[in-house]
């Protein structure tokens, strides 16, 4: 039996029980009844959510969602929920954008596909995945305050995770910025410019090995596995045509369309514009820079990147792993592979497809594609995994074709290079996304005259209700600081000699949360003349969260005028 983990009932000791065991307490706490029910429960009711208005009208569906992603108070304000749903999470003019918040942004991105897919996204065992590791995040971080009777730790414990994950989109965008500087990457980059201008037809693209293999990376194709014979008809085939190459394989038909130009007689023009040309070299740069963080060797870190940069990467795949449910997907994988002795067993399961789908680099194999991939002979000339090497990888790995078909999965060896694999897929398209949300904040920064490298700033810390609670704490300003006006808030903890570009790494974050928790800890003790100082919070040290529904179609229980006065409302207008 495990032993139980005490709490001391000094804050700052509590803390550092809290995240020293955070292992054994995670265990303990998700036995929870509760917590399992409520994850029933959100498993049950998103396969039949198919609409926005479905989505914020299930409340068991809704809480677990808005905990996920620390927006629980939220749950009745459906109007600006509503827009951060209805929304492009990328437009630089959408709320979340606006406003700076990341877990906004994150939860915008997961959901504002229900939008357009009938649910699609949200249904999907990635997605589920995701929400459920989330929420039991959060829900934890609930749960130890409960245990202790200390809130103060809930907060604490939410405030060093938003600030981490900060950090990790932060050190995302620098660690890009050191790979694009590299001679080589430089290299291909020039080549590609210098040259694409004089590509005037098919044959002079498939000539130049070079900007072929560049401009095919570029696209997520690898150049050593695809054929000549293919990659001529990418260039010549109208994707439109049921029968072509592209038509037939999606993993394709983002590079036919880049390059369809070069089958129309002066069309090749259309490639070597300059917005043409930039969005082939970001997509390759982001790309090979997504594949080499997260297949690379420690050794190969330290080697590129130094070895603070290949810590940092640790730190960011490790969580990205964990809050993506990644765990959940391949635990699954391993415990249910066996199970699927026919085609039909393993296509019905779609948990098993979700990962065997990612871990060959697909988002998604139509179900007509999928079956013959399972059931037809890959080896034979007319089956559907002759179309690409994709394709023929995929069938090789899980054709039930055969006397033997399917027996190849089981075995730990098989099991294990799934798991790798699809761990190292999902996490390219992490860092893909988070390179683009680095540039965001950067520009975010600079507009208000904050360090651009800062992970957030000043504004954005002073508008999420746990953090601020943990610098006005640290910092020893009293709660009422965090209802002054957005510029006061900002001069009076610059004045105490806080910066936000210090927060940039977890020794950094993990000193604030500290410092905090023993300034709660003194002031809570009975002879501290702080006490009174924080006592006009509901709990000590702890500032109250804005409602900015007023603005958005919410709840009426809002007031313009707070959000006016508020970090969030300051960032919204100057923006």
């Amino acid at each position: 039996m495990t032993a139980s983990i005490p709490s001391v009932g000094m804050p700052i000791v509590d803390y550092q029980l809290a995240t020293a065991n955070q292992a054994q307490l995670m265990a303990q706490f998700q036995k929870s009844s509760t917590t399992r029910a409520d994850i029933a429960a959100y498993q049950t009711g998103v396969a039949k959510i198919t609409t926005v208005d479905q989505f914020l009208n299930n409340y068991k569906v809704l809480k677990v969602a808005l905990t996920a992603y620390g927006m629980q108070d939220m749950i009745s304000q459906k109007g600006l929920l509503k827009q951060l749903l209805t929304q492009d999470p990328t437009s630089s003019t959408s709320v979340a954008q606006r406003l700076g918040k990341q877990n906004w942004i994150a939860f915008a991105q997961a959901y504002s596909p229900l939008t357009t897919d009938g649910g699609a996204t949200l249904q999907s065992p990635d997605s589920v995945n995701a929400a459920i590791a989330r929420y039991t995040s959060a829900a934890f971080q609930q749960w130890i305050g409960v245990r202790d009777n200390d809130s103060t730790l809930t907060t604490a414990l939410a405030a060093k995770q938003t600030l981490q994950d900060a950090v990790n989109i932060s050190d995302v965008g620098a660690l890009y910025a050191q790979y694009q500087s590299l001679p080589d990457v430089q290299s291909a980059v020039s080549y590609y410019q210098r040259n694409v201008g004089n590509v005037k037809s098919v044959a002079d693209l498939m000539g130049d090995p070079k900007l072929l293999d560049f401009a095919l990376t570029a696209y997520g194709i690898d150049p050593a596995s695809v054929s000549t014979d293919t990659v001529q008809k990418l260039l010549t085939e109208s994707i439109s045509q049921p029968t072509s190459a592209a038509a037939n394989n999606p993993a394709y038909q983002a590079f036919a369309n880049a390059f369809s130009q070069l089958r129309s007689p002066g069309g090749s023009g259309a490639i070597s514009t300059a917005q043409a040309v930039k969005d082939v070299t970001d997509r390759y740069q982001q790309r090979t820079f997504s594949q080499i963080i997260a297949t690379n060797t420690d050794a190969q870190n330290v080697s590129m990147f130094g070895a603070a940069g290949a810590k940092k990467i640790t730190q960011i795949l490790g969580d990205a792993k964990t809050e993506a449910g990644l765990g959940l997907a391949t635990s699954y994988y391993a415990s249910h592979v066996a199970n699927a002795r026919t085609a039909a067993q393993f296509a019905a399961d779609n948990q098993l497809v979700a990962v065997a789908e990612g871990a060959y680099g697909f988002s998604h194999i139509p179900a007509d594609a999928l079956s013959q991939l399972l059931t037809q002979d890959p080896t034979a000339s007319d089956s559907l995994a002759q179309i690409s090497p994709q394709y023929a990888a995929f069938a090789k790995a899980f054709s039930f074709y055969g006397p033997t078909g399917g027996s190849s999965q089981t075995a730990a060896a098989a099991i294990a290079a799934i798991q790798t694999a699809y761990m190292s897929n999902k996490m390219q398209t992490t860092l893909q996304t988070d390179i683009g949300l680095a540039a965001a904040q950067a520009t975010r920064n600079t507009n208000i005259r904050e360090n651009a490298s800062a992970p957030l700033n000043l504004y954005q810390l002073l508008g999420d209700s746990n953090i601020s609670t943990v610098i006005l704490g640290a910092y020893n300003q009293p709660a009422m600081v965090g209802a002054f006006a957005p510029d006061q808030q900002v001069e009076t903890i610059t004045h105490a000699g806080f910066k936000a570009a210090s927060l940039n790494s977890p020794m950094a974050i993990d000193s604030l949360i500290k410092r905090y928790m023993a300034n709660v800890g003194a002031q809570s003790a009975p002879t501290s003349p702080l006490l009174t100082l924080f006592g006009t919070a509901p709990d000590p040290g702890q500032i109250t969260a804005l409602d900015l529904s007023s603005i958005f179609g919410g709840g009426a229980s809002a007031s313009s005028a707070a959000l006016a006065n508020s970090p969030t409302g300051y960032l919204l207008n100057l923006l």
